[in-house]
């Protein structure tokens, strides 16, 4: 897409293309004889709703913007790719599904095993995991489900460990030395600002290494910018979470229920979190639940306290209530892609964090207080946004997106400018009154820039002073030398004011993109005090109880009930069950009945209470006893 005045435009292929996926009509320019060129465009200010559909269709779109000023330019105005948006490193929040996570993943596989490598540029999520089997290899992209893979063009392998009920994603094939682990550990290094991969569990020369720098190596090749929120790499192993396959997440419908939908899934359910960070975090809970005893109590005890607070409780929700995306508002910060629009909304995320830090006070449960006494308020980046960020800031730098009031060099040349239109009006009244023409008016175009309008019938009362500068049917126009002056003082005055907006913001942005992983880590600490008070509000309104967790293996729970189905059938209502397992007297339950009388719903019903008790939820039941699973 190319940048030309107000418009983007696309030529040739690239416009026959696209503009059937737009909607839009597909024209041609015909430079001479032998070129006739396809043509399509698309407003610049609607940029980003025909961006997406193009990036929903898995296209990559590199954006060659306009880097001079098209008034001062000899000959062609010169142009630069500034960023490629491809369907795995959006980051632009307007494009994004809050509760969704959009992963940008990198995998190769050999005989000896392979290794798997994901990042969120939008999150700052970024890790990977050493594989043995490509069986595991299928269950992981299945868990993650990537919106695009970067692949080595000379392996074909990853069409026999793709998951076949998922829908591609774009593939793009890169040179299999993208993935060296030599340039890749260099690179890991570099962006995430340490002198050894140790600790982050990576190893020199594991093909781990070499997936996660392609990744890196691929979005600094796109984003053309920093990448100040990524500070870590997270390297996972296969057994420190329940092992929850793509036929289980299937079946269960914990994501998506039979019709493919969110709705009636057992997130739908569960999903009561009141940031879209938090809605992220809840999923990535049901979806890994934790096998961690210790980890499983800490998320208990602070759901227990706020399940038995109501005050603490709801006062945490009302704090959190349209609180924006503050995780991928630090990518977008860290990126240096922020608009002033999510700065503002930057800053008005950063003034409720405090009322988030006083409505979890009086929590003494370890995690929760933890969380808490770890909020970082931020209230010096929120100063500085309410300093330097006009109230209301424009869409686009230079347009008035700075405040007055701290830059003394912006407000000489707005109060110039402004004041000069005060003159202007001033210079009217004058010059009617030396004139005696009661109708003279001082007017502006772009074309002639200020003049003195004169209607026919006046002409003979025009001093001598006046300078002819066009003929209209029933008015002549004219300038003074005073007119001329007080002319170049004020579009002066106006170009410098929209060239130091422009650069204050630019400062502004380099300032808090140092600070992007502070936001990050709070955003990181906001969604786990939701997702536990989401936990803690399901168990009071539908009635679940906290199970108690074993080590030794066994199931024993008491009136337990369907989580979807309870919430979905209302009448008649659904009739509670007993189940019990243990290794030694009951490992087989032999269940039978009619078709359509309830076996299977029964067979999830327990698989979802301990899922759910796994992830730190309470459960639809009178009690409960899971053994560690």
């Amino acid at each position: 897409l190319y940048r030309m005045g107000d418009f983007y435009e696309m030529f040739f292929e690239d416009a026959q293309l696209a503009a059937p996926i737009l909607g839009i009509t597909l024209t041609r320019r015909r430079q001479n004889d032998s070129v006739d060129a396809p043509m399509c465009g698309v407003p610049h200010h609607a940029f980003d709703s025909y961006l997406g559909k193009l990036l929903d269709a898995g296209l990559r779109v590199a954006v060659a913007e306009q880097v001079e000023d098209p008034a001062t330019a000899k000959g062609l105005v010169r142009r630069e790719i500034i960023r490629t948006h491809t369907p795995g490193t959006v980051s632009d929040t307007e494009l994004l599904d809050g509760s969704e996570h959009c992963y940008l993943a990198a995998f190769a596989g050999d005989e000896e095993g392979s290794a798997l490598a994901w990042i969120e540029v939008s999150t700052g999520t970024f890790e990977g995991i050493r594989i043995s089997e490509s069986e595991s290899l299928t269950e992981h992209l299945a868990r993650i489900r990537p919106r695009e893979l970067l692949v080595a063009e000379d392996w074909d392998g990853w069409e026999e460990v793709w998951p076949p009920e998922i829908p591609l994603p774009t593939l793009t094939p890169v040179p299999t030395d993208a993935f060296s682990t030599s340039a890749g550990e260099q690179r890991l290094r570099r962006v995430l600002g340490v002198g050894s991969l140790r600790g982050f569990g990576l190893d020199s020369g594991e093909p781990l290494v070499g997936m996660a720098g392609a990744l890196l190596s691929y979005v600094e090749q796109t984003q053309r910018g920093a990448l100040n929120h990524l500070t870590r790499f997270v390297c996972r192993d296969a057994g420190e979470a329940m092992v929850v396959d793509r036929s289980t997440l299937r079946n269960l419908e914990i994501e998506r229920s039979a019709d493919g939908s969110r709705k009636n899934s057992l997130i739908d359910v569960l999903d009561h979190t009141r940031t879209r960070m938090g809605a992220r975090l809840i999923r990535d809970y049901l979806v890994r639940p934790s096998i961690d005893l210790e980890e499983i109590g800490e998320r208990q005890r602070a759901v227990v306290e706020m399940h038995d607070n109501p005050e603490l409780l709801e006062g945490i929700r009302s704090a959190c209530e349209n609180l924006p995306d503050l995780e991928r508002l630090a990518a977008r910060v860290g990126l240096g892609q922020a608009t002033p629009r999510e700065l503002s909304g930057l800053r008005t995320g950063l003034d409720m964090l405090p009322g988030i830090l006083e409505a979890g006070r009086p929590a003494t449960s370890s995690r929760l207080h933890a969380l808490i006494e770890s909020l970082d308020p931020m209230t010096d980046l929120a100063e500085l946004l309410h300093q330097r960020l006009a109230a209301e800031p424009a869409q686009v730098a230079g347009a008035g997106v700075m405040a007055g009031g701290w830059d003394e060099e912006l407000d000489e040349q707005r109060n110039l400018a402004h004041g000069g239109k005060e003159l202007l009006a001033g210079i009217e009244i004058a010059e009617r009154e030396r004139t005696g023409i009661g109708s003279l008016k001082v007017r502006y175009n772009k074309v002639f820039g200020y003049f003195i309008e004169v209607s026919k019938a006046n002409l003979d009362r025009v001093p001598d002073d006046y300078d002819r500068r066009q003929t209209l049917t029933n008015a002549e126009r004219f300038v003074t030398a005073e007119l001329k002056e007080l002319e170049s003082k004020i579009l002066s005055a106006e170009e410098r004011a929209t060239a130091r907006d422009r650069q204050l913001f630019q400062d502004l942005l380099e300032e808090l993109s140092n600070h992007a992983p502070r936001i990050a880590a709070t955003a990181n600490t906001v969604a786990r005090i939701d997702v536990l008070a989401a936990f803690a509000d399901r168990a009071k309104r539908c009635g679940y109880c906290r199970p108690v967790m074993a080590e030794d293996a066994g199931i024993s729970i008491s009136e337990g009930r369907h989580p979807v189905l309870e919430a979905v059938q209302r009448d008649p209502p659904f009739i509670p069950n007993d189940s019990s397992l243990d290794p030694e007297s009951g490992q087989i339950v032999l269940l039978t009945g009619p078709n359509m009388g309830g076996k299977s719903t029964y067979l999830r019903q327990v698989a979802l209470n301990t899922l759910m008790a796994h992830a730190g939820s309470f459960v639809p039941a009178a009690e409960a006893v899971i053994g560690l699973t």
